[in-house]
């Protein structure tokens, strides 16, 4: 059976122009990256638009994306996507309903836990009746906010926890600089 973690997310590094307009990136600009789902090939591919571009010019087949900012010239950077990109990156996949997208949201959960952005506070047993199946899901709080708020359902798309801290680890290995 396939896995829906079979395909490879490769980030990668931003982009000097933007895919819509053929924009120049200047350092510090603000930028869109998404990942785009290839029909014809297997995998996703990394496309940046100039904000402007992103909102009117999105393309079809957004698997994921995030804002980031192009860094200034000779910047040392460690990760290709940031703090504030991987947050954006999750927020982005909230109403995954996709099994890849939902698989792909909980690695990344996973890899902000440890990286200590989100702090896992519980898990949600999956439960099936007469009015349908409710997924099990771990459940996340953002790191320093406040206990009593709600915490974030990230839905388990069920698959062995090996495999997913695997994909954990690669998913960390993407995001790290010079992969």
């Amino acid at each position: 059976m396939s896995s829906p973690l079979n395909t490879s997310y490769s980030i990668g590094r931003h982009g000097e122009r933007c895919a819509a307009t053929g924009h120049v990136f200047a350092p510090g600009e603000k930028y869109v990256a998404c990942l785009v789902d290839q029909v014809e090939q297997e995998g996703l591919e990394r496309l940046d638009y100039a904000l402007e571009a992103w909102e009117t010019t999105r393309p079809s087949g957004v698997f994921a994306f995030w804002r980031g900012t192009i860094p200034e010239a000779g910047a040392p950077r460690d990760t290709i996507a940031g703090d504030d990109e991987l947050f954006d990156l999750f927020e982005s996949m909230a109403d995954a309903e996709e099994p890849r997208r939902i698989a792909f949201r909980y690695a990344l959960a996973l890899l902000m836990v440890r990286k200590r952005l989100l702090k896992q506070v519980g898990m949600r047993e999956a439960s099936g009746d007469a009015g349908g199946d409710t997924p099990g899901a771990m459940l996340v709080r953002v790191k320093g906010t406040d206990p009593e708020l709600a915490p974030i359902e990230v839905v388990n798309p069920t698959l062995d926890v090996a495999i997913l801290t695997e994909v954990a680890t690669q998913l960390e290995a993407v995001v790290r600089r010079g992969t």
